[in-house]
């Protein structure tokens, strides 16, 4: 009986490991886009907590206002370069998944046509056993047809 080998183990492996990789380069683009939604979040608060605390101040100053009026448009130039972040990462993410489901592809073709040959090999191992099931006992029973002494020899 001959052990099971697939040739193609190797290049198994490596496609299995490069979805892996796939996968975590996703992740990590998912949370990159994460932490830029997090950041035009904290640009909203700051221009939120800035213009409240203007307002709460009993007289604001014309000096006041334009440090405001420049600190929001500061706040809008980053938040405009968040946005364009955000939506150059959730093209990259689309393209990544695509790269994602092409490499678990290729993984699970290869895995299957291991699957297949596992079973044709199975098959053929049960047919090579049987086959010589029944050869012994075609030969132990031949011998005993054969040699008619030996069924009825009591001594």
């Amino acid at each position: 009986m001959t052990k099971f080998i697939f040739r193609l183990d190797t290049a198994l492996r490596l496609r299995q490991l490069k979805s892996e990789a796939e996968k975590a380069k996703l992740q990590e683009q998912i949370n990159q886009k994460r932490r830029f939604e997090k950041s035009l979040a904290g640009l909203r608060e700051e221009r939120v907590e800035a213009s409240t605390s203007i307002q709460a101040s009993a007289a604001p100053g014309i000096g006041d206002l334009r440090a405001l009026s420049a600190f929001t448009l500061g706040l809008e130039a980053r938040a405009k370069t968040l946005r364009e972040a955000i939506a150059r990462t959730e093209l990259q993410i689309s393209e990544q998944r695509k790269r994602v489901l092409r490499a678990e592809q290729d993984a699970l073709a290869l895995s299957k046509l291991r699957l297949k040959r596992r079973s044709e090999w199975a098959l053929e191992m049960e047919r090579e056993i049987e086959n010589t099931s029944q050869e012994l006992w075609l030969c132990s029973h031949t011998k005993n047809k054969e040699d008619p002494k030996n069924d009825y020899d009591l001594g």
